[in-house]
């Protein structure tokens, strides 16, 4: 890497040169930007709804100083939007290789929020670390798919592009300060479903080193989408009149990607919602072996209701541990977020309309600076005390392979991987933070059992509860009505 003026800097990956920006940060470091980097080929034309394609080098030096604005045009219109973002500190890059952070952004797998704005580096840079954040497709354009070979759509191009952006890592992160051999990918709610798909998957082998989960799971109910004819259903929407899944590809490939955006949702009937679909965009089993198959088997049969978020990620817990006892698998540690704060409220990313209590992703807020909402916290108050302990989690995880820092063990001791006698024990992010058992711990325990003891008393015990109480919160009372 070398200096081209007082504020850019010029880096010569495998892919081609590139110029970044340098910047100070409201914390007094100085790091490099780089913008919009291409990571494969633009999905246009007859590639659109296609598995990706890898990009050849390019000759000229390319431009990623400039930060793209964040707005509709740009972020969720622009269908050339395989490119990533690397925030690197400058300094001490010649001789000392960062660990690598890769975070997989969430949004229903219907947007990709991968802006400065909304997911910027300043909180974990903090640290000696390289942060990757990028772009993938969603909705239509991402996860359509046919299970006819010669229509060439087998699904989940999205999550395809996600392990393209690995492989670019491996193949160009060195150039910019960042230790290949040193990677953690991390995401939250459909970004979590992914990273569980890319431990699972055999097309991610060997591109990354470990992994957070963030309120998703392989297990969770937007994790895995049923095959609801989605490409004959939107083209009929934007005008199509004609027959077969190859003729409705070949006319949504001519329709305005501002078209196909604006129509994508509202396509499920309403018996489909009554029974429980709340999105219909996201990872397929892929129904035959591609070039870049992704999921070739079913990963398990999901529940409703309560068991969202805490039964699904409690069952991808439990599978590590069974491996765990052959040596199979690494060390996992579980964290619950249930740091309240007035502050936080204000700019969650969920809003909850005056609800108390935490909302799905308010830990992002302690981990990215969003300047639209949340921002940097003062110095010396509960929420900056907050992130820099979220900070240390995160980025000793990257660096070691393990959580645990002297902030944590000071305030609250060793945190320990959960094992198969202790599979509950966690890091409770509260106030004060404590190590104890997941707080929902009989919940998901519930889940469990009447999963494993009874798989057809489970989906019978699923349907009534999606026919009682779709439209509404249950409560444990409900639950044993129910049962009853």
């Amino acid at each position: 890497m070398k200096s081209e003026d007082g504020t850019n800097v010029i880096v010569q990956p495998p892919c081609g040169a590139i110029r970044g920006i340098l910047e100070i940060s409201a914390f007094g470091y100085e790091y490099a930007n780089f913008y919009d980097i291409p990571y494969a080929k633009p999905p246009l034309g007859p590639l659109r709804f296609k598995d990706p394609e890898p990009l050849e080098p390019w000759s000229d030096l390319l431009d990623a100083s400039i930060n793209a604005p964040n707005t509709l045009d740009t972020q969720v219109l622009n269908e050339d939007c395989l490119k990533l973002n690397v925030y690197t500190k400058y300094a001490r890059l010649e001789h000392n290789p960062q660990p690598v952070m890769i975070f997989i952004t969430g949004g229903w797998f219907l947007r990709c929020p991968a802006h400065k704005d909304e997911v910027g580096p300043e909180f974990l840079l903090q640290k000696d670390v390289v942060l990757v954040t990028f772009k993938y497709r969603c909705g239509a354009l991402g996860f359509l798919s046919s299970d006819d070979p010669e229509i060439g759509v087998p699904g989940n191009a999205g999550l395809k592009d996600q392990v393209m952006a690995l492989k670019w890592v491996q193949q160009n992160i060195s150039a910019f300060g960042g230790d290949p051999n040193n990677v953690t990918i991390f995401g939250c709610s459909a970004g979590g479903c992914s990273v569980h798909y890319h431990m699972l998957s055999p097309l991610s082998k060997d591109l990354f080193h470990s992994a957070v989960i963030m309120s998703g799971s392989a297990f969770y109910p937007r994790g895995l989408t049923p095959k609801l004819n989605l490409t004959t259903r939107l083209a009929r929407k934007l005008g199509w009149r004609g027959r077969g899944e190859a003729s409705a590809f070949q006319f949504l490939r001519g329709v305005d990607v501002k078209t196909i955006k604006a129509h994508e949702e509202n396509l499920l009937t309403e018996q489909e919602q009554d029974n429980g679909l709340t999105s219909i965009y996201g990872a397929v089993l892929e129904a035959y072996k591609s070039r870049m198959c992704m999921i070739p088997e079913h990963p398990e049969e999901m529940l409703m209701g309560d068991t969202t978020y805490w039964y699904p990620i409690y069952k991808a817990l439990m599978s590590r541990l069974r491996y765990s006892q052959i040596g199979v698998t690494a060390p996992t540690w579980l964290y619950n977020f249930a740091y309240e704060s007035p502050e936080l409220y204000k700019h969650r990313l969920i809003p909850t309309s005056g609800f108390p209590g935490v909302s799905h992703a308010d830990d992002l807020l302690l981990l990215f600076p969003n300047n639209g909402g949340f921002g940097i916290p003062r110095k010396g108050t509960p929420e900056y005390h907050m992130m820099q302990l979220m900070v240390e989690i995160y980025t000793s995880f990257a660096i070691n392979g393990n959580p645990n820092n002297e902030l944590l063990t000071k305030i609250m001791g060793e945190w320990k991987p959960a094992t198969r006698t202790r599979p509950t024990i966690c890091c409770n992010i509260a106030n004060p933070p404590q190590i104890m058992d997941l707080p929902e711990k009989d919940r998901v325990i519930f889940w469990e059992g009447l999963y494993e003891d009874s798989k057809g008393q489970a989906n019978t015990f699923r349907r009534r509860i999606s026919e009682k109480y779709s439209r509404k919160n249950f409560t444990w009372k409900d639950i044993e009505d129910i049962i009853q």
